[in-house]
């Protein structure tokens, strides 16, 4: 698996947790925790951005 497939399947998965089908399961976290959470999930995505701009050539 690339890092970017890594990068952004971690991703993926921490939203689907945050958000699921159903109630957000952090629920009980309390606000500094959720904060952490969507922090590591920027992070998250300006890696895969970066990651994406580094495999996928731009076109001319």
């Amino acid at each position: 698996m690339t890092l970017l497939e890594e990068k952004s399947t971690q991703l993926y998965s921490l939203l689907c947790y945050c958000h699921g089908n159903g109630p957000p399961q952090q629920e009980d976290a309390g606000p500094e925790h959720r904060g952490n959470v969507f922090w590591l999930a920027s992070e998250l995505a300006r890696d895969v951005m970066n990651l994406i701009q580094v495999c996928i050539p731009r076109e001319r």
